[in-house]
């Protein structure tokens, strides 16, 4: 590292988005608000200096618990558009390009974490429904 930044690609403006990589090196921008405050459920492949947008979540959503593994995203819980908690999960198939929707979380969560244990089980820790 020099000190110097630089801009290597352009993402779409959005606030609060998550920004995960996978162990392959693919990296992905998803959900967030633009900047109405409008939840959205875009999400974007970043491809060198280039960006192209990918299939959206089923449910737009920010401040949702996020786990990568080298060709799924899982999604958990997050902020809906009427700013209200949600329970929803769904994960993202990299192969296919599309989203799918898993069993909910016991209660709506936003602002969670989501890990994974013995890579058999998700697990939701954390977060708030207020």
């Amino acid at each position: 590292m020099t000190g110097k930044s630089s801009v290597l690609v352009k993402i779409p403006l959005m606030k609060q988005p998550k920004i995960v990589y996978t162990r392959s090196g693919k990296v992905f921008v998803l959900g967030g608000t633009d900047f109405a405050d409008k939840v959205v459920g875009k999400c974007y492949q970043v491809i060198g200096t280039e960006i192209k947008e990918i299939a959206a979540m089923n449910q737009p959503r920010r401040s949702f618990g996020c786990y990568v593994t080298n060709d799924h995203i899982y999604v958990a819980g997050g902020l809906h558009s009427s700013f209200s908690a949600t329970a929803s999960c769904e994960v993202y198939d990299i192969e296919k390009n599309t989203w799918s929707e898993l069993p909910s979380l016991p209660s709506p969560n936003f602002s969670l974490a989501l890990s994974s244990f013995k890579r058999k089980h998700l697990i939701a820790v954390g977060g708030t429904d207020e």
